[in-house]
């Protein structure tokens, strides 16, 4: 059996009273480096399943950290997530732009920490609770299967391209999930995530055969942001990337055609009725 390793890049160890008990009980080890380039010797020596940077490595040597790891054939796919304690959207996006996959913020329940790092960690998602699926209408597995190939073969020059509707893929969104307690409202946590795998979680919460769930998506592709709020919290997205706001006649057609996929592979091509709804309107 393989142990999988945690590599923790900071010079202050405190995330370590984080991260230590968030794999107790998994046989999952957790190495530390205080700079980048004994991160890089520790990480050749014993290549990790995950590296986590810690908020105080300054940009120019996560830059270089991760540069030198592209560059080795045996680290260039191990992914980089960032933990912070105060996530602004420029500071991310930068981040991203330079390699780090994801992040998360702390400090933050033992067990989000762990719920986050068990999609890279098998020892974590094979003992992490299994939430029922859907049988066979899966938005977003239909989604891969029959969008994604086509889109990601102009995504590029998509992105880009004036006037262009950009494809699922290609939207990146910021979660912001808030509670209430004591009458105050707090932020839990925020993630980015792409537009296929929030469209998938609201449909199913908020059903896909209704305005509502399709208005959520209008609004936050014509406008930039959304509230949708739950009963036991409020979630809020907005476009991680102001330059795909695209136009609400595009937003229509974007989720027309999503619609079209994901509900019904073989019906006619005529107009799906709930966005001939909202365009009447």
């Amino acid at each position: 059996m393989t142990i999988e390793t945690i590599l923790f890049l900071g010079k202050d160890p405190s995330p370590l009273k984080l991260i230590r008990p968030a794999v107790a009980e998994t046989g999952i080890e957790v190495a530390h480096s205080k700079d980048w380039f004994s991160a890089l010797q520790t990480a050749s020596d014993s290549p990790p399943k995950v590296i986590l940077v810690g908020p105080d490595i300054a940009v120019s040597d996560i830059r270089v950290f991760i540069e030198r790891s592209k560059s080795n054939a045996t680290l260039k796919d191990i992914p980089f997530v960032l933990l912070v304690s105060t996530a602004y959207r420029d500071v991310i996006l930068e981040f991203i732009n330079i390699g780090i996959r994801s992040y998360i913020i702390i400090p933050c329940a033992v067990a989000t920490l762990r719920n986050r790092l068990a999609c890279h960690l098998s020892a974590l998602s094979d003992k992490t609770p299994k939430k029922s699926q859907p049988s066979a209408k899966s938005v977003g597995e239909r989604l891969r299967q029959r969008m994604e190939r086509k889109q990601m073969q102009d995504l590029a020059t998509e992105i880009r391209a004036p006037g262009a509707t950009p494809s699922f893929p290609a939207i990146l969104l910021v979660e912001q999930i808030f509670t209430e307690n004591f009458g105050l409202t707090i932020r839990d946590s925020e993630r980015h995530v792409s537009l296929y795998e929030k469209i998938d979680d609201l449909k199913l919460r908020l059903g896909g055969d209704n305005s509502h769930f399709v208005g959520v998506f209008l609004q936050l592709l014509s406008t930039g942001k959304v509230r949708v709020g739950f009963r036991d919290k409020t979630e809020r997205l907005s476009l991680a990337d102001p330059q795909m706001l695209i136009s609400r006649e595009q937003a229509i057609s974007l989720i027309d055609s999503y619609l079209a996929v994901t509900e019904n592979a073989e019906s006619d091509p005529e107009p799906n009725p709930i966005t001939c709804r909202l365009i009447v309107r």
